[in-house]
């Protein structure tokens, strides 16, 4: 089975599974012991592991070795699509409730590329700027934009561009993205209440994105299953559902 998924991002989410690209494509259920692969994403490391997958093909779940005999037992015989279902949602729920874990999902990631992106409009009344690398340390002192930026510029996934809106001397708005590996970067916006449903975050989201596929790298997006404006934002972009996914925390 071949993907309408660039091989990088392909290669990527394998590295995060510690499985092969076959796995994913293949229409199986595949179980991994979690191993810290070359080029995977770099997200912070949970004592409890499990991560499950689809890009909308096989399902791969990845456990730390504690768990693989459960996962092989109890999600292993499903088919992919009950995997992101109730049977596999509820057994990876209760497991992870049982171990003191929260579990995270299941949420779409979305894509973009030059073919797909999608210009937006500027709203007039708004003063536009584009940050990087140290210069986005100056926005670390307005407080609750956790779902647009990390805090730091340096470290494992730093802060590398940011695309911030002003309403005169008031931030509105901030579209930033993180490096989680050398190649994905991902996008994250935040717009203060006052100031939505007027197009800020998707001109945020736009030149953010442009600015990441200037800079020969890959954008994603990710948003919660309950989040339709976010996804809303997303599709008005150019973004399209690449993969599906929950996790612990």
């Amino acid at each position: 089975m071949r993907s309408l998924l660039p091989e990088m991002v392909l290669e990527t989410l394998a590295a995060d599974l510690a499985c092969a690209v076959g796995d994913l494509l293949t229409r199986r259920t595949t179980v991994k012991v979690f191993r810290a692969m070359p080029g995977r994403r770099r997200f912070p490391l949970c004592d409890v592991m499990l991560q499950a997958l689809t890009v909308g093909e096989g399902a791969v779940i990845c456990v730390d070795a504690g768990r693989e005999g459960w996962a092989r037992e109890t999600l292993a015989p499903l088919a992919p699509d009950a995997v992101f279902a109730q049977p596999g949602m509820s057994a990876i729920y209760q497991r992870l409730a049982t171990d003191g874990v929260e579990a995270i999902g299941p949420s779409p990631s979305y894509l973009c590329n030059l073919a797909t992106l999608r210009a937006a409009p500027r709203p007039a009344e708004f003063r536009m700027e584009l940050l990087t690398g140290r210069a986005i340390e100056s926005l670390y002192r307005h407080e609750g934009l956790q779902m647009a930026l990390s805090y730091y510029t340096e470290g494992e996934r730093p802060d590398t561009i940011a695309s911030v809106a002003w309403c005169g001397e008031e931030l509105a708005g901030v579209a930033a993205c993180s490096a989680d590996s050398e190649q994905m970067w991902q996008v994250g916006v935040d717009v203060r209440p006052q100031w939505r449903g007027r197009g800020v975050g998707r001109w945020l989201v736009y030149q953010v994105t442009g600015a990441i596929l200037d800079g020969g790298r890959i954008p994603y997006y990710a948003a919660g299953l309950h989040n339709l404006a976010s996804q809303r934002i997303a599709a008005a972009v150019g973004y399209s559902p690449a993969w599906t996914s929950v996790w612990s925390r």
